[in-house]
């Protein structure tokens, strides 16, 4: 028979998740940031994306999911209350 390998609890995966994260962070720079920042709009562009395309539905209407929109009357529709 050949042994099974201890199974993770949720805590344990979060502790290697957390490494991990530990470990991408300490040898991320700013440069790096940057660079991969511009390389993603490069692409982005050379591959015919759109700012618009990104968007889900046209902002100057109710969004891509909505039934129906709700009208935002009266002086209390926004209040701390």
């Amino acid at each position: 028979q050949q042994k099974q390998p201890p199974k993770r609890g949720r805590g344990e995966e979060r502790l290697v998740s957390s490494r991990l994260w530990d470990a991408v962070a300490k040898t991320t720079t700013s440069t790096d940031i940057l660079l991969d920042a511009v390389l993603g709009l490069v692409c982005f562009s050379a591959l015919g994306g759109r700012v618009r395309s990104v968007l889900p539905s046209d902002v100057r209407y109710p969004g891509a999911n909505a039934n129906a929109s709700m009208p935002a009357v009266g002086a209390a529709y926004a209040t701390k209350s």
